[in-house]
């Protein structure tokens, strides 16, 4: 019995990874791997015990792990399903940004990404990704893409802060960005010695307002 206990413990870890990987021949392999492995486990029992195989035991052993295997598949999708519709609620556009400034940090290799955000949208916005780009001249010195945990409702408005790597800049200690709908931005002349953020909103998670 500990050997269907492994393998459909594999078998479940296999179908989590066909339904979360973004390679359509490794999910294919994953999905494929994941109803041989079962049957596979049902052609040893019965080979090895076909004299004394009854499915009146064998049903009830492994019956309560199968249903707690479909229930966690269940939750995972669920999930993934409300994540893909909290990422589509709010388009980009109605989320805007100010003062949008990137800081250097302490030693700890980190700095900090802060700004004033304002919810043009009818859903409470509970989530936002920034992605930034640090240069200096024409050499592209970090980049970073940032999330922020936010609780703003529709037509409100609040300042946010997160964490990013630090970046290298000399002497610089504070840097303002300027929001670009693509990055990288356009090509840049005669900006020698000259210190540029840019960034972009990334990506946006919302949630339903009811009233």
């Amino acid at each position: 019995m500990l050997v269907w206990y492994v393998g459909l413990t594999l078998a479940a870890l296999f179908l989590h990874l066909s339904m979360t990987n973004n390679s359509a021949a490794l999910s294919s392999a994953f999905a494929a791997a994941a109803v041989v492995i079962p049957l596979t486990l049902l052609g040893y029992t019965m080979r090895s015990y076909g004299d004394t195989f009854n499915s009146h035991v064998l049903v009830p052993a492994i019956g309560p792990i199968v249903i707690a295997v479909l229930i966690f598949e269940y939750v995972e999708y669920n999930k993934r399903v409300d994540d893909a519709y909290a990422a589509q609620l709010i388009p980009a556009d109605l989320v805007l940004l100010s003062d949008v400034k990137w800081t250097r940090g302490a030693a700890d290799g980190t700095a900090t990404v802060a700004g004033h955000v304002i919810n043009r949208s009818p859903h409470q916005l509970v989530g936002l990704s920034v992605e930034l780009v640090v240069y200096g001249g024409s050499e592209k010195l970090a980049s970073a893409t940032t999330d922020a945990k936010l609780d703003v409702g529709p037509g409100q408005q609040a300042n946010f802060t997160t964490v990013t790597p630090e970046f290298p800049a000399a002497g610089l200690r504070d840097l303002p960005c300027i929001r670009q709908e693509a990055l990288p931005p356009p090509i840049r002349k005669g900006k020698a010695g000259l210190f540029e953020c840019f960034y972009r909103v990334a990506g946006t998670r919302g949630e339903q307002v009811f009233f």
